[in-house]
């Protein structure tokens, strides 16, 4: 009888549970469990040499696993709409009835933070009502609504066109609940991911495209910004923000794009935008890096 095999036949019962069970899970290549099972096996034998050779063959397989991409569409889109239905149960019918009594006024309300001292308006009104007029006539597209956004807002607008790949789910759960929605049939609505080019959008957008708290839910957030620029006609603006990093790790439904803001920014630049200003305090918690611009689509 060699070494390992007489070591196996005098240990603690207990451990002999443990490698069976680990040996089983290793079959079906559940590494992160069979890895759990030897590691309580090591701490009631911690010098069994049985138990230290699996543990570390268990160690090999695990340096050979894919890595993740820390990241998942899938993932993050179950993420965002428990979260969004959440949100609307609790929030849409107060917004809804607040932005009604505006419309009815004929008012046009920006929405979300838009107005803020350090967003795309920083706090100047006449600014933003300037920029409100001037979009009367035009085309205009939003990146990544959520289930209220900004451009379900702009009633005033000539022809409003949202892509978000739950677009149609947040219309389907404002209707459910409280039978309105802001995602009415005057909003053309593209239910995809925005990384997906739709080529009857190619240069057609000719007043804003709105991209703001959207590409960090992404799986391809340069692949967005490259679909932006095609879309946007010479003289288009562009209203941007996103977190750009997540300095104390992030949730499944977002990700980290980048720490370089000079380099995020010379992407835009480099797309063929010319930027007006930027801003990068948003959030006032500091637990993220943030990029925010206002910007226009060179000739």
């Amino acid at each position: 009888m060699n070494n390992v095999q007489q070591e196996t036949m005098n240990v603690n019962p207990d451990v002999l549970v443990c490698v069976r069970a680990a040996n089983a899970l290793l079959r079906e290549n559940r590494i992160d469990e069979a890895k759990v099972q030897v590691e309580q096996a090591l701490k009631l034998d911690p010098n069994n040499t049985t138990m230290i050779q699996l543990y570390k063959q268990i160690t090999l397989l695990e340096n050979s696993k894919p890595q993740r991409s820390g990241f998942e569409q899938t993932t993050a889109l179950g993420y965002e709409l428990k979260s969004s239905e959440a949100w609307i149960k609790k929030t849409f019918l107060r917004m809804y009835n607040s932005f009604e009594k505006a419309r009815q006024k004929g008012e046009k309300c920006p929405g979300g933070g838009m107005l803020e001292p350090n967003e795309f308006f920083a706090g100047k009104k006449k600014l933003w009502e300037e920029f409100a007029e001037y979009l009367n006539d035009k085309t205009c597209l939003e990146i990544g609504s959520g289930p209220a956004g900004s451009l379900a807002h702009w009633w005033w607008v000539k022809q409003r066109i949202i892509i978000d790949p739950l677009i149609e789910k947040y219309k389907e759960l404002e209707l459910k609940f409280f039978n309105k929605t802001w995602f009415t049939d005057e909003i053309k609505l593209y239910a995809r991911c925005a990384e997906e080019f739709i080529p009857e959008l190619s240069n057609s957008i000719d007043g804003v495209i709105v991209c703001r708290n959207a590409l960090d839910h992404c799986e391809d957030p340069m692949l967005v910004l490259q679909n932006i620029a095609k879309y946007a006609r010479p003289g288009c603006c562009l209203l941007l923000w996103t977190d750009i990093w997540h300095t104390q790790g992030h949730d499944d439904g977002h990700r980290d794009i980048t720490k370089d803001k000079v380099g995020f920014e010379k992407t835009i630049v480099d797309l063929g935008f010319e930027i007006f200003s930027s801003f990068d305090t948003v959030r006032p918690d500091n637990i993220t890096m943030e990029y925010g611009c206002r910007a226009i689509k060179r000739g």
